[in-house]
C-alpha cells in the first residue's frame, strides 16, 4: 500500500542544519548567540530545588511553621 502523497517529503538540502551551523560558528563579540548559549548551559546547577522540595512536604504533612 502507498503512502498518502501528504505524507512523503520531499528531501531537503540542509538549509536548516546550515544555518545553525553557521549561528554557531559565528561571532567574536561577548553578546553572540553561540557564546550566549554556551554559557548558560555551562553554568553551574543550583540547589535550592532541596529547600523548596522540603518546604512543600511540610505543607503536605500539615505543618505551616
Amino acid at each position: 500500500m502507498n503512502r498518502h502523497p501528504i505524507d512523503q517529503r520531499t528531501p531537503t538540502d540542509g538549509g536548516r542544519l546550515r544555518a545553525f551551523y553557521a549561528i554557531a560558528s559565528k561571532g567574536e563579540g561577548d553578546d553572540a548567540p553561540g557564546r550566549v548559549s554556551r554559557s548558560l548551559h555551562e553554568r553551574p546547577t543550583t540547589r535550592d530545588g532541596f529547600s523548596r522540595l522540603g518546604a512543600y512536604l511540610r505543607i503536605a504533612r500539615g505543618r505551616t511553621t
